[in-house]
């Protein structure tokens, strides 16, 4: 069993590290893009599921400010002049008074040869 925090670049090493015949699976938020890395590093019998909208919650602006700058193509919004940008960010992302995102996540199985 493999355990990985890491999101969906971790498919890229899990052929390495799974035995044959090892299960694995995952979430993520693109049915694509999930099963062309799983596809590319050889794994067969590929299932994914749609799991409906998730909401993942910040506790703070500043987790929320490093969630977004994390996504490839943002800026860095935890720099002080990125600070009304954010502020927006905010104001879009509030839901029932709390900070979160809405994201459409899909729940997949795949089986290493």
């Amino acid at each position: 069993m493999i355990y990985d925090r890491r999101g969906p670049t971790s498919i890229l090493n899990h052929s390495r590290l799974l035995s044959s015949g090892g299960v694995i699976f995952g979430i993520h938020t693109s049915i694509d893009v999930a099963k062309e890395r799983l596809l590319a590093n050889g794994f067969k019998d590929i299932a994914i599921e749609a799991f409906n909208e998730a909401i993942t919650y910040f506790p703070n602006e500043l987790e929320f400010a490093k969630f977004l700058s994390d996504v490839p193509g943002n800026p860095d919004y935890t720099l002080p002049e990125l600070k009304n940008e954010l502020d927006i960010k905010i104001r879009e992302h509030r839901i029932g008074g709390r900070l979160g995102i809405k994201e459409h996540k899909f729940i997949w199985k795949a089986v290493k040869p």
